[in-house]
């Protein structure tokens, strides 16, 4: 099994320039990224953060319900319609499902659930990351490498220049913290909105897409059907347990976890970051040209091979230098979520792997396959951590993660293999 994966990896490295490119530009934002998690563990209280990380959460189940599964349908129409009707369109149903929900978040202000200033707050970031998240799509579905690349990078770099102007200023708080968030994904959709302009001529704003297609509004519906029950289990899966952390223990806890999790994901979020970039044009190339979900086997087998390599020797050195990571990239008010780091880091490594086989799912609209293993994955991340954080902590919550999320990647694999060896492709 070692000479296979030594064999898969050295075709990997022979691979082109383009994802050198994507390497490069992830080292750059996830430095920057790593560099905003020290500032925020060396000036920003658990508390606050824990706050913040709450806040977090609901946006995130808006964007969990409402957003992820119209940016994976656009994904899909852009394979079957002009872009210049695709993408005006989505940005027009993007503005629209916020107007809707501004008189829900103003009954929630009305009975007391929320702050005026928060709500509205929140509405506009989840405006700001759903826009910046059809930009980015956009580019990368398009294998612009290098206008992706800027975008990223923009949003990686104001992030951090205005987290420090606003701890320059003295203005560190829970919605100071989001307010920053917004305006990074704002920067974004300027230059990235600008550069789809650019690329469709600016006749995209002219077409007859641009507020209504019936074409477009049957396909997203069917495509993303099975992706809005989908969105439920994935939000379940990635963040109830911080919910639940604030039942049992307090958001104090909530904030001590959020960074040690936080640094164990990252280090696999960004490491599969230029892989998934890379090869997600491949994938959807092959469905846009007829070709049969067995072609992509090559194509992930190769790399999903080097990155579990890879991830393995990753993987060593966090275990081994566990404590040093944790004093090197926060702080020591968050020390005591430093064993959450490793535990955390093996689930992603998981969680990572198996969104190379999911590629396939969402090019080939197979999409009840991704819905089937986050259910799985909700029950046994639910049950794990209702079990495990009144005994072990916030601790136990990690392993809830490793555990979920190792069972998940199981399933996904068996259900790539299944799709695979299907006679007819949908």
């Amino acid at each position: 099994m070692i000479a296979k994966l030594y064999q898969q990896s050295i075709s990997f490295v022979k691979d082109r320039r383009n994802i050198v490119l994507l390497f490069a530009a992830q080292i750059l934002t996830s430095s920057m990224s790593i560099i905003i998690g020290k500032v925020i563990s060396l000036y920003v209280k658990p508390e606050i953060f824990g706050q913040y990380s709450l806040f977090l959460v609901g946006v995130n189940l808006i964007s969990a319900l409402l957003i992820y599964p119209a940016i994976q349908s656009f994904n899909y129409s852009l394979q079957h319609d002009s872009s210049s009707v695709v993408v005006p369109f989505y940005f027009s149903l993007f503005a629209g499902i916020h107007l809707t929900l501004l008189p829900i978040m103003l009954m929630l202000v009305a009975i007391g659930g929320i702050d005026l200033g928060i709500g509205l707050l929140l509405v506009c970031l989840s405006l700001t990351q759903a826009l910046s998240g059809l930009v980015i799509n956009y580019l990368n579905i398009n294998a612009l490498h290098v206008k992706y690349v800027i975008t990223q990078s923009i949003l990686s770099i104001s992030h951090l220049l205005l987290l420090l102007a606003a701890i320059g200023l003295d203005f560190i708080s829970s919605w100071i913290l989001l307010l920053v968030l917004g305006l990074t994904h704002l920067f974004a959709i300027i230059y990235g909105g600008g550069q789809i302009v650019y690329n469709e001529k600016v006749k995209v704003y002219f077409d007859k897409g641009f507020l209504y297609s019936k074409q477009l509004i049957k396909l997203g519906w069917d495509y993303s059907r099975p992706l809005i029950l989908l969105a439920i289990f994935t939000w379940t899966v990635n963040y109830s347990d911080r919910w639940l952390i604030k039942v049992f223990l307090s958001e104090e806890e909530v904030g001590l976890y959020h960074a040690g999790y936080g640094l164990g994901s990252k280090f696999f979020l960004v490491f599969v970051a230029p892989f998934l970039m890379y090869i997600r044009p491949i994938v959807f190339s092959l469905k846009k040209n007829n070709r049969p979900a067995k072609d992509s086997l090559t194509t992930i087998r190769k790399y999903l091979s080097f990155y579990i390599l890879l991830g393995i020797i990753i993987l060593t050195v966090i275990h081994y230098c566990n404590d040093w990571i944790g004093h090197l990239f926060l702080s020591a008010i968050y020390e005591a979520g430093f064993p959450v780091i490793f535990i955390t880091a093996m689930g992603y490594l998981a969680l990572t792997s198996l969104q190379f086989m999911e590629l396939v799912f969402y090019a080939y609209g197979t999409t009840q396959y991704a819905l089937y293993h986050y259910i799985i994955g909700a029950g046994i991340n639910i049950t794990s951590n209702l079990l495990l954080i009144p005994r072990f902590g916030f601790i136990g919550s990690a392993y809830a993660t490793v555990l979920s999320f190792g069972i998940q990647f199981l399933v996904v694999l068996f259900f790539y293999l299944k799709l695979i060896n299907r006679k007819v492709d949908t």
